[in-house]
């Protein structure tokens, strides 16, 4: 009887046995691997700083307390409520942007080609002002003075730089820049509604027309805000327009009615 059984078990003692050896073989030691993971620093969150931390529209900012990518345009910003764009200065260091129309309160953060960076991201707080569907004229209130030469600054390689001009035809005012774009040329054309000098204008219309006939291109202002900072039609007319779509339509125009 004990012979049967143990000819009955013998093929399973031989699995048994098998099934150890092969369990042993692969056995690893971790102790060095875990020696070596208690070795290796967690990344560190860098702390990311925005100044000034609050604002509304337009507001200029500068952010910095990390590595970026050299190049500005290779790095994105990302508010709370709006699509990513690229800041339009900076360096590995830092970067500076401006704060966009329909951002909402929210952490910023920064990535570069796709890449979320690894940080603590600031908190901003944003003051809204104007109705997201609508277009506002306000005065000025932004953190940079505008210039002259501020006006110039367009996007390079898209279009040079040439400064505006301007007009009085009753009781409008007409700012316009012309720009060489796709080897033709297109003009910017602003017209205001001139009430008095103590009052800011209304817009009538701001649209990209063909240089050489009128025609118009598109209607590049139908949501946003125009700041005014000059309003003098015997002096200086100047203010920032920010759009809701983020980029061209962003701008600042400067004339002087003197020249």
């Amino acid at each position: 009887m004990c012979q049967f059984l143990q000819s009955q078990l013998r093929p399973f003692l031989w699995i048994i046995c098998a099934g150890l050896l092969l369990t042993a073989g692969c056995e690893k030691d971790y102790s060095n691997l875990s020696s070596k993971n208690a070795r290796q620093p967690l990344p560190v969150m860098v702390p990311l700083v925005v100044t000034p931390d609050s604002g509304t529209a337009g507001t200029r900012i500068k952010i910095f307390g990390m590595k970026f990518l050299p190049s500005a345009g290779q790095n994105e910003i990302y508010f709370e409520g709006v699509e990513p764009f690229r800041p339009d200065s900076g360096s590995a260091d830092t970067l500076y942007s401006y704060t966009p129309f329909e951002a909402s309160s929210g952490s910023i953060k920064v990535t570069y080609w796709g890449h979320d960076t690894i940080g603590v991201f600031p908190y901003f707080k944003f003051i809204a002002q104007c109705d997201t569907t609508a277009i506002c004229v306000l005065p000025y209130d932004l953190n940079v003075v505008l210039t002259e030469q501020s006006a110039l600054q367009v996007f390079p390689g898209w279009y040079d730089e040439r400064a505006w001009s301007g007009e009085i035809r009753g009781d409008t005012v007409i700012i316009s820049r012309q720009y060489e774009f796709l080897d033709s040329g297109v003009t910017r054309v602003i017209k205001f509604l001139y009430t008095d000098e103590h009052s800011l204008p209304q817009l009538v219309s701001s649209v990209f027309r063909n240089v050489n006939d009128t025609r118009t291109i598109c209607d590049t202002l139908t949501v946003g805000i125009i700041k005014i900072q000059d309003w003098d039609t015997s002096g200086v007319v100047s203010g920032r327009v920010i759009d809701k779509v983020w980029g061209v339509h962003n701008y600042i125009f400067w004339y002087d009615f003197r020249n």
